[in-house]
């Protein structure tokens, strides 16, 4: 069954859909890589969410945008359950993972989705390795490893 995702394009006027709700990459072996992590919480949505928040927070990362899906349903009247994109992460590392591979800025800044699916909160949040190796940096040393191990700790505590 695939679940799809309301995606508000504001500076065009228009909305869209996307299915599929965890994207693959193919790394340059051909080789298909998912793109996200998913956790399910037991913490309720705002539970779920100043969790994840205070997660992001504590690693010393900004945030630097949330994007609202359920508010945006909501403004061109349509319903769609909770659902938030969290864009954070760190300028030095970020700018790091461009410097091996300029395209890498299209997966740039790391993200987590915190939504509603079948009464059950979820975060899904990048797969930093999978994306890397898509993009051919190496994965076994600089600051992939470090963000892999920090993403995955963000999900598990907002998660908890």
């Amino acid at each position: 069954m695939k679940t799809c995702y309301f995606i508000p394009i504001f500076f065009l006027g228009m909305t869209a859909y996307a299915c599929n709700p965890i994207q693959s990459h193919k790394d340059q072996d051909g080789q298909k890589h998912e793109s996200g992590k998913v956790l399910v919480s037991q913490n309720g949505f705002d539970g779920t969410e100043a969790r994840l928040r205070k997660a992001i927070a504590d690693r010393n990362l900004e945030v630097f945008h949330v994007v609202d899906h359920s508010r945006a349903a909501q403004s061109v009247g349509q319903n769609l359950e909770h659902n938030k994109l969290f864009l954070f992460g760190s300028p030095k590392v970020g700018t790091a993972l461009m410097q091996q591979n300029p395209s890498m800025g299209m997966e740039l800044p790391m993200r987590a989705l915190i939504y509603n699916h079948n009464g059950e909160i979820h975060v899904r949040v990048t797969d930093i390795k999978s994306l890397a190796t898509a993009y051919g940096l190496d994965v076994e040393s600089g600051a992939v490893p470090n963000v892999a191990l920090a993403l995955d700790m963000i999900a598990r505590e907002a998660t908890q």
